[in-house]
Order: structure tokens, then C-alpha cells, then sequence
């Protein structure tokens, strides 16, 4: 894979995880090639994950980020910036 295009990379990752969806449930690898809005589901598996985090959260905390109360952007930022940029 040397000399490869981002693009090309992410291509082949994607092409991965097809793969093994198909190779473990044929069934869903078959619903997965009838959608025709991959971006719009995408986008709704991220928010649903991004949700699952969230559960950790306590209500008044949530509430103020709903209502923009408090920074949520700048605190994400700020907590990022503390570990580095090789901490992921």
C-alpha cells in the first residue's frame, strides 16, 4: 500500500469492512447495497454514537450544552489540546 492516495486508502478500508459484513451476514450486506443515501445513514450512525458518550453525562450539564450555555466546542478543544497530538 505504499505510495497510495488518502482517498485510496480510505477506499480500501471501506472496501475491508464491506467485505466483512458480507462474509459474516449476507442478509446485511444486502440491505447495506439497497440504501441509496450512504451519507445521510452515516451521518445518523455518527450522532447515534456520539449520543451513546453522552450518556455519561449529567442531565444539568446536557441541558446547558442543549441550550448553548456553555462552550461545549471550546471545552472539547481545550480537553484534546491536553493530551497531545499523538494521544488518540
Amino acid at each position: 500500500m505504499q505510495n497510495e492516495e488518502p482517498d485510496d486508502i480510505d477506499l480500501a478500508r471501506l472496501k475491508a469492512c464491506l467485505r466483512g459484513i458480507r462474509q459474516t451476514n449476507d442478509a446485511s450486506f444486502s440491505e447495506l447495497i439497497a440504501l441509496e443515501e450512504w451519507r445521510e445513514v452515516a451521518m445518523v450512525e455518527l450522532q447515534r454514537r456520539a449520543a451513546h458518550a453522552l450518556r455519561l453525562f449529567p442531565s444539568d450539564l446536557l441541558e446547558k450544552m442543549a441550550f448553548d450555555m456553555v462552550d461545549t466546542r471550546r471545552a472539547m478543544v481545550e480537553v484534546f489540546a491536553e493530551s497531545g497530538p499523538d494521544a488518540r
